[in-house]
């Protein structure tokens, strides 16, 4: 909020935050697939192909 009470607009800042939030977001993204990975192949093959058939909430927007 402090970038956007500014007169004027910081594109330096703009550009750094907006690399930061992309690269956590990135980061986010593959701790979640990695977990998601790990309990799949904990899961016996008959409840391992349901979870992946049937969507959930452990499916994203969209189904991936």
């Amino acid at each position: 909020m402090e970038l956007v009470a500014k007169p004027e607009l910081d594109e330096q800042k703009l550009d750094s935050l907006c690399r930061e939030q992309g690269r956590i977001a990135a980061e986010l993204g593959g701790l979640v697939f990695r977990n998601m990975h790990r309990v799949v192949q904990m899961l016996p093959p008959a409840e391992r192909e349901q979870f992946l058939r049937e969507p959930g909430p452990h499916m994203g927007p969209g189904g991936t």
